[in-house]
C-alpha cells in the first residue's frame, strides 16, 4: 500500500467522495481526474497504467437509495469475468492482490463498495437488514451481467462470502448455475467467533448506544496490511455499529431457514482463523450448500484476500483450482 500522512489521508478522505464519481457509463472509455488518479495510485488499483493489455472504468450505479461505486477491469482476451464481494469494513481497494492475479490469468474482474464502505454512499459500516446487501449484489449483477464476458464467477470474502450465499439461496438454482459457472468463498461469515457473547452484548448495548470502540484484529499474517489498516486507510471506521450486529444476527437465523441449493461452491478457510466461528460455519454452510467443496489452510488467518507468503499462496492457489 501506498504511505499516507495525516495531512494526504485527509486530502484523500474529503477529496475522493462518493459526490465525486459519475455514472458508470460501460459503453464510454473511462478518464481519471487528478482525485481518482490518487486514490488508484494510493491502493495500488491502476492496473491500466502497468499493464498494456487492461481497460479500467470507474462509476456509480444506482441501488436506491445508494450510490455503489463499481471498477470494471477488462483485459483484451477474456476467459471470463469474476465478481469480488468484500467484507465488512473492507472496500474494493483493499482486494488489489487478487484484482492483480485474476487480471494476470486474463480473467475480467468487476468489484464494487457495499453501501457504507468505501466509495458508496451510505452510512459508514452500518446496516439496518442484510437484505440491503443482498439487493445491493443483485443491482450490480444486473447492470453488469449482459455487458461482461461469460461465464462469470464469484469471489466473496468473511461478509461478502455470507451475501453471496445469502444471493444464491434464493434464487432459483437453475438461474444461479446459468449465472456463475464458480463459487469461491474466502473465510465466509455465517457465525463470528464468540457468538453467545456478542448475542448476550447486542442485547444490552442496543438500547443505549449506536456504536462501540473497534477492536483491530489480527487477522492476517502480513503486519504491513494490518498496520495500513489501523493507521492509514482513510476508509476504516474506529467504531463497531451495533445495528450492523443485529442485522447480523438476523442474517445468521434467517441463512438456516433457507431451502439449501444444489449449486457447487468452494470454501477457503484457514484453520486459526480467530473472527468466524470456523467450525460451525463449515458445517453450516455444508448442510445449505450440500455440493460444497472444503480447502482448508494450516494456519491461515481470517482475511484470506490480505494474507501473505505461503498463506496467501494457498489462496490463489485455491482459486487457480476452481475458478
Amino acid at each position: 500500500m501506498g504511505e499516507i500522512t495525516s495531512i494526504n489521508k485527509l486530502h484523500l478522505g474529503l477529496a475522493m467522495q462518493t459526490d465525486d464519481l459519475q455514472p458508470l457509463d460501460l459503453d464510454q472509455p473511462f478518464t481519471a481526474d487528478s482525485r481518482c488518479q490518487a486514490y488508484l495510485d494510493f491502493y495500488q488499483l491502476n492496473f491500466a497504467a502497468q499493464m498494456e493489455h487492461v481497460n479500467h472504468q470507474m462509476g456509480y450505479i444506482d441501488s436506491h437509495p445508494y450510490k455503489i461505486a463499481c471498477h470494471y477491469f477488462s483485459v483484451q482476451e477474456p476467459i471470463k469475468t469474476c465478481f469480488i464481494v468484500h467484507g465488512y469494513m473492507d472496500h474494493s481497494g483493499l482486494y488489489y492482490k487478487i484484482i492483480d492475479h485474476l487480471l494476470q490469468k486474463n480473467i475480467n474482474v468487476v468489484a464494487a463498495d457495499l453501501p457504507g464502505h468505501g466509495l458508496s454512499s451510505g452510512a459508514q459500516a452500518t446496516i439496518n437488514d442484510f437484505s440491503t446487501y443482498y439487493k445491493t449484489l443483485r443491482d450490480v449483477f444486473h447492470v453488469f451481467s449482459q455487458a461482461v464476458a461469460q461465464p462469470c464467477c464469484l469471489i466473496g470474502q468473511s461478509m461478502g462470502g455470507a451475501i453471496v450465499m445469502d444471493y444464491l439461496l434464493q434464487i432459483p438454482p437453475r438461474e444461479a448455475k446459468l449465472s456463475f459457472s464458480e463459487v469461491v468463498l474466502l473465510a465466509p461469515l455465517v457465525r463470528p467467533k464468540g457468538w453467545l457473547g456478542i448475542r448476550f452484548a447486542h442485547a444490552l448495548l442496543a438500547s443505549f448506544t449506536s456504536s462501540i470502540k473497534r477492536n483491530f484484529s489480527v487477522n492476517s499474517h502480513d503486519k504491513v496490511f494490518l498496520d495500513f489498516l489501523k493507521y492509514q486507510d482513510p476508509f476504516q471506521t474506529k467504531r463497531l455499529s451495533v445495528q450492523w450486529v443485529g442485522a447480523m444476527l438476523a442474517w445468521q437465523k434467517r441463512f438456516h431457514q433457507l431451502t439449501p441449493s444444489p449449486i457447487n461452491l468452494t470454501v477457503v478457510q484457514g484453520d486459526d482463523d480467530q473472527t468466524v466461528d470456523w467450525r460451525f460455519n463449515v458445517k453450516a454452510i455444508a448442510r445449505q450448500f450440500p455440493n460444497a467443496a472444503f480447502c482448508m489452510i494450516k494456519d491461515g488467518r481470517h482475511h484470506l484476500a490480505g494474507e501473505n507468503g505461503v498463506y496467501f499462496e494457498q489462496v490463489l492457489k485455491a482459486i487457480d483450482q476452481h475458478l
